[in-house]
């Protein structure tokens, strides 16, 4: 193998392709990123047999060939090597790789390729378009709400599901939800799948900021592979029965807030100064002369006070919350309005934008000492 590209360019497909590399096994290959280069096309790959991301660059291909190179040295030195054009060269007999840049030179003990998972990419055939925004949009106003205990998996991921013409993204923790529903126009069906939350995260990643309009999804044999123009994710899907989310949902709430989200998104991120030490909880009193009282203490730092002037409510309340589980749903929300509605001290409440019926947060109350 011997060819030569752009230091941007291999940058670029590093990126892309890097977050896969496993960080648990144990196994060498797995540990690395694969090298092909082949035609004008530089392929890179990487895989944890979860999540697999592929990428292909351009170069000046000489001698075709492919390697897998230790991922944790790999980035660093390309990251790091003087000029703009990187050069590649491959001992067939050792997997030694020579890179040069200017008057810098590295060499690396690579690995076979033949190690590396040969289904660890795989492009279907069908599949269907779908709109890059409405779909990463979905997956930022849900994937904070996954959760990160493994011995629960299906709350590890984000459920996907077609209902009633549009396509509906939910995630929990079991003690918070978060339902997106999109008015994304799909050809084709998409069945019920749990996403994985690291997936989601590296799909979104993968489609910020780029100036698409639409990727390729495909569900086969358990796993979702999404198409870029340039790059390929492959993901297992989590098995398993995701909760009944609409059960969870309230009918209905006596208390409905109308606020500013950001002066409540700054108000809370405010008194929770206190509690960063402690039990991380706001207290939230909803009065009937037109305040909402906001309160923390702690009792090693100390406690603090806020007010926000809220329209006439009909009612009076107390009620605490973890001050993550209300600044996570409000820095995700773009709306200038919302609403928060409560019903008693023990249970649910809900946040939503004033003005669209396709977004709902739903989060458990903390019960606090009497």
């Amino acid at each position: 193998m011997k060819f030569s590209c752009s230091q941007q360019n291999l940058s670029y497909g590093i990126n892309q392709v890097q977050k896969a590399v496993s960080t648990r096994n144990t196994l060498p290959v797995l540990l690395g990123i694969k090298i092909k280069a082949q035609g004008d096309r530089i392929t890179l790959n990487a895989t944890d047999l979860e999540l697999s991301i592929e990428c292909q660059i351009y170069g000046e291909i000489e001698e075709e060939g492919e390697v897998v190179l230790p991922a944790k040295y790999f980035v660093d030195i390309v990251r790091n090597l003087p000029g703009t054009v990187i050069s590649f060269e491959m001992n067939r007999e050792n997997y030694y790789v020579k890179m040069k840049a200017g008057k810098s030179e590295f060499n690396l003990h690579g690995l076979s390729a033949e190690e590396f998972p040969a289904d660890s990419i795989q492009i279907p055939d069908g599949g269907f378009l779908i709109p890059a925004d409405h779909f990463r949009d979905s997956l930022f106003q849900t994937q904070f709400a996954v959760s990160h205990d493994e011995s629960r998996p299906v709350f590890t991921g984000i459920l996907i599901e077609q209902k009633d013409g549009k396509i509906v993204f939910v995630a929990t923790d079991g003690y918070r939800l978060a339902v997106k529903y999109s008015d994304i126009a799909i050809q084709g069906n998409i069945s019920s799948v749990i996403l994985p939350g690291k997936a989601a995260g590296e799909i979104f990643r993968l489609s910020s900021g780029k100036d698409f309009d639409d990727i390729r999804m495909d569900i086969t044999d358990n796993r979702l592979t999404v198409q870029f123009p340039d790059t390929v994710l492959t993901s297992r899907l989590i098995e398993g029965q995701f909760p009944n989310y609409k059960q969870i949902i309230p009918k209905s709430h006596p208390i409905n807030i109308e606020l500013d989200r950001e002066e409540f998104l700054h108000t809370i991120e405010r008194v929770g100064l206190i509690t960063k030490e402690g039990p991380n909880i706001v207290r939230i009193h909803v009065t009937k002369d037109q305040k909402m009282i906001i309160t923390a203490r702690s009792p090693e730092i100390g406690d603090t006070y806020d007010e926000i002037d809220i329209g006439f409510v009909d009612a009076e309340i107390k009620i605490a919350f973890n001050v993550k589980y209300l600044t996570d749903v409000l820095k995700v929300l773009s709306d200038e309005k919302i609403v928060f509605s409560l019903t008693e001290e023990l249970k649910p409440a809900s946040i939503r934008p004033l003005d669209s019926t396709n977004y709902e947060y739903i989060v458990l109350p903390v019960r606090l000492p009497q």
